[in-house]
């Protein structure tokens, strides 16, 4: 029921000729959530709709900001894809793709809630949540991979404000800066 309802909400935002599917996804503990241009398929975690501590309702919000934000990408990112290789292959991709995608979580959900007022409220659920369930593991200090870098820098641009009262805490200057 949570599923069809969640996948009326993406085909008023997934509107185009080649719509994706939803499906939730098998491990019940992840909070893996993609779009898959090539298959043509969204998939949402289910976590929100089977954790305890939430009312189903909640739950069903928190599985909705997420499925509208993979239907923002198959909206509004298909075509931004060529900027990774064109006009050649930006290096290391793994790290160029990663900024790419923190760029595009921005506009996205920028250009649906432009589009679609009533839908915000769905992205603060799925990100307020997501933070939840996030910020146990927030690194406290700066690096020392690129991996750890490169996270640090997503969750200081997606949860700023939350995140920001860590990296005050840290009194790492170059972790806060």
């Amino acid at each position: 029921v949570a599923l069809q309802a969640v996948n009326t909400t993406v085909r008023v935002v997934d509107d185009g000729a080649r719509r994706m599917s939803v499906r939730l996804a098998a491990e019940h503990y992840s909070l893996d959530n993609y779009t898959n241009f090539e298959e043509r398929v969204i998939q949402v975690s289910p976590a929100a709709l089977l954790d305890p501590a939430i009312e189903q309702m909640q739950g069903i919000d928190i599985t909705t900001g997420w499925a509208l934000h993979e239907a923002s990408h198959s909206a509004y990112s298909e075509s931004m894809l060529d900027a990774l290789t064109t006009p050649n292959p930006l290096a290391p991709m793994a790290v160029a793709g990663l900024l790419l995608n923190l760029l595009e979580d921005l506009r996205i959900e920028r250009l649906t809630a432009d589009k679609f007022p009533g839908f915000a409220g769905y992205f603060v659920a799925g990100s307020d949540y997501m933070w939840q369930k996030q910020e146990p593991h927030v690194p406290k200090t700066w690096g020392p991979s690129l991996h750890d870098k490169t996270n640090s820098i997503i969750l200081a641009v997606k949860w700023h404000d939350k995140y920001q009262r860590i990296a005050d805490l840290t009194g790492d200057v170059a972790f806060a800066s």
